[in-house]
């Protein structure tokens, strides 16, 4: 029976729960009022799986394959449950995009105007250098890596940032996940792929507020001769 579950795709995961186990868990919730099992055992409850899906959004279908498979005598589930965390989910990936694109205009116009007063507090070099016949490239790299290593430091800020965030939160929400019977995530299973997100995004982010800069200041007074008077 459980080959046969495992074949169907949106289940993730799939544990035996014996009824044995399943009596002690039953005993768990009854806490205080558990004395009125005292005269059962397990014997009346049947072994289960416990199912965990993949996509939401094929909830119904995968409980419907479920209880097709033959042996199968009950689904229990709760799909009123499944779709308010359905909607509560897509809500906050709509809310953290808007916030991610209105972080990364910050991010942009924070790194272009940091490197563009730089760049104005070494306006004579940059004369200097473009009065020999340097080119805007040769002048655009030093400013440019200070982007990137801007953004570097950003992204590894981000990710302390984020651990906090996300241990404080399931220190606060342990009690909600215990009710599905479930574990927080620990945060050393994202952490990389995280960290390399959060660094791709910097790093760019950081170079193209560099360039931006450096291309708008070089275009407006990059071919300006100052003294040092000036």
């Amino acid at each position: 029976m459980q080959n046969k579950l495992q074949m169907i795709d949106n289940i993730s995961d799939i544990s035996l729960v014996r009824r044995e186990e399943g009596f002690e868990d039953i005993l768990d919730d009854l806490e205080g009022n558990a004395s009125v099992l005292s005269e059962a055992d397990s014997s009346f409850l049947p072994d289960a799986f416990r199912i965990t899906v993949k996509d939401m959004n094929l909830f119904n279908d995968t409980v419907n394959a479920v209880a097709a498979v033959p042996g199968i005598l009950h689904v229990r589930q709760n799909s009123d449950l499944a779709y308010r965390l359905q909607h509560i989910s897509q809500a906050i990936t709509y809310i953290s995009l808007g916030i991610i694109v209105l972080l990364l205009l910050v991010a942009l116009f924070i790194i272009a105007n940091t490197i563009r007063i730089t760049m104005h507090s070494r306006r004579l070099e940059i004369s200097i250098m473009k009065a020999v016949g340097a080119t805007n490239w040769f002048i655009r790299t030093p400013f440019l890596v200070e982007g990137i290593v801007l953004g570097t430091i950003a992204a590894i800020l981000s990710l302390g940032l984020l651990f906090a965030l996300y241990t404080l939160a399931g220190t606060a929400l342990q009690n909600v996940f215990s009710i599905f019977n479930s574990d927080v995530i620990p945060f050393a299973n994202y952490v990389l792929p995280i960290f390399g997100g959060f660094l791709a995004i910097s790093v760019i982010t950081g170079g193209l507020g560099s360039i931006f800069s450096i291309g708008k200041y070089l275009k407006e007074q990059g071919g300006v001769v100052l003294n040092e008077e000036e």
